[in-house]
């Protein structure tokens, strides 16, 4: 490939990527734009996420000091989620069903939330209570 050839190309190249991106007329790219670029990667539409979480035989499984959690979610691809329980520290997986053990006796609050494959917050979550005897 010469010189020239390879300039060409990646004028082409160049020339594509500015196409898919909506500018105004200064150059700037559109906020529209710039925030579909964000969350290419996230796998996820922000206009139709949603989640649903809920607790798997609450009563039972806090007999034995421990939680199960099964989530769906909508409008997403490859879905993240991060888990927390009480002030402890976030725990992010793609597992759909979930299973926290060793809880101490007392009332408990999960957090359950919604992020794109870049880690980012899509925005739905929950939020859900157990007590363990």
């Amino acid at each position: 490939m010469t010189l020239k050839t390879l300039a060409a190309a990646l004028a082409a190249v160049a020339f594509c990527a500015a196409a898919a991106r909506p500018a105004f007329s200064d150059g700037m790219v559109s906020p529209e734009a710039e925030a579909a670029e964000e969350n290419a990667g996230a796998g996820a539409s922000l206009g139709n996420a949603s989640l649903s979480a809920k607790l798997v035989d609450e009563k039972a499984n806090a007999q034995k000091a421990a939680a199960i959690i099964e989530v769906k979610v909508k409008g997403v691809t490859e879905p993240r989620l991060q888990y927390k329980v009480d002030d402890g520290p976030a725990m992010e997986t793609s597992d759909m069903r979930v299973r926290f053990r060793g809880l101490k006796p007392g009332a408990h609050q999960i957090q359950v939330l919604l992020q794109g494959q870049d880690g980012a917050a899509l925005g739905p979550s929950e939020m859900l209570s157990v007590t363990v005897p």
